[in-house]
């Protein structure tokens, strides 16, 4: 939560620089969908600029964590530095006002609530599979077993069925 101190029905133009940090807990409890694959090593760094601007509050900044996620690879857990912007403006209304428009975001008192576009905004800047490191081997397919750390004596030639036909062009 985070407070203004200019209130948006004042006229616009007044600016303030805020720089907190905000639990994770609050990012991985209590949202839909939550974050289960993500794991997060301590607080969330915010740095934002709230701009007043007619009605509404602007607000425009970055933010940053440290995450542990599975690799998409072998499943370990690595760690992510996640740094993303943060751009959203919140519209003053009374309450029980219903919104023209749903990408509006609606606030009432003197608090901004921040917690579902920080939300938003880490979700969207997620990789779509995270590596413990570039030249990851991954999982063998056939025993599953860690081929980072040990090999194992699967073979790797087995052919889908479907596909024989076309080995047997190879051959010739």
């Amino acid at each position: 939560l985070i407070r203004p101190k200019t209130p948006a029905s004042v006229g616009g133009g007044f600016q303030r620089a805020v720089k907190s940090s905000m639990d994770s807990a609050n990012i991985q409890r209590g949202l839909n969908p939550p974050l289960n694959e993500v794991s997060f090593k301590g607080p969330l760094s915010l740095n934002l600029t709230l701009t007043n601007i007619d009605g509404a509050i602007n607000v425009e900044g970055t933010i940053k964590a440290v995450l542990d996620l599975a690799c998409g690879r072998c499943l370990e857990l690595c760690r992510y530095n996640l740094a993303c912007s943060l751009s959203e403006t919140f519209y003053f209304s009374a309450e029980g006002a219903k919104p023209p428009d749903e990408e509006w975001i609606f606030f009432s008192g003197e608090t901004l609530d921040l917690t579902r576009e920080v939300y938003k905004a880490i979700v969207l800047a997620l990789p779509m599979r995270g590596l413990c490191r570039e030249d990851c081997r991954g999982l063998c397919p056939v025993c599953g077993v860690n081929i980072n750390r040990e090999q194992c004596d699967c073979k790797a030639d087995s052919i889908d069925p479907r596909l024989t036909k076309l080995q047997e062009l190879f051959k010739k």
